[in-house]
């Protein structure tokens, strides 16, 4: 596996965010891990923000507390997907269907095993913030999602019904701090 890198967010990749989100929306892609980056005109705005969140700035009252990362291929500098570790995430967080991670890699980088190595890396950086066990919630229909779990050591702890009638799988991994 090619080395991968968590990378704060900064103004000096907005070239690279865009190109990031540009195809994204050319494969109609979910932005999953991204922060909500695609709804922004401005970049720097989105900077400001993701700063301002990760500091409880500002933070919408049923949010949780987070951080967000782009993951970058070391050989080649490349934005190869994005994550979104909430690290104060709550249990009314969870039954509204929020785990602790959010990601997600650009379509033409599936398949690779990059999504299993994301949340590896994730999930050493859960350990910062002391979490004793990592919620992580999925569509039923998200296979690729449901595998990448499962080699982390994820076991289903329960489905969740959401008001819309879609259902969320909950599972949980015991953090090893």
């Amino acid at each position: 596996m090619e080395e991968l890198v968590l990378e704060f967010p900064t103004y000096a990749r907005e070239k690279d965010a865009k190109a990031y989100i540009k195809e994204l929306r050319s494969f109609n892609s979910q932005f999953n891990g991204c922060d909500d980056l695609e709804k922004f005109e401005d970049y720097r705005e989105w900077v400001d923000r993701v700063v301002d969140w990760n500091k409880g700035v500002n933070l919408p009252d049923d949010y949780a507390q987070a951080i967000t990362y782009f993951v970058v291929r070391v050989k080649d500098n490349k934005i190869i997907g994005m994550v979104n570790i909430r690290y104060g995430v709550t249990e009314e967080n969870i039954k509204r269907g929020v785990g602790h991670i959010g990601s997600g890699v650009r379509p033409t980088e599936r398949r690779k095993g990059y999504g299993t190595e994301i949340l590896r890396i994730c999930l050493e950086e859960c350990k910062k913030y002391n979490l004793p066990e990592i919620h992580l919630n999925v569509k039923k229909e998200n296979v690729s999602a449901i595998r990448t779990i499962e080699k982390n050591n994820g076991e289903l702890n329960k489905k969740i019904v959401m008001d819309n009638g879609e259902i969320f799988l909950n599972y949980i991994i015991i953090a090893d701090n």
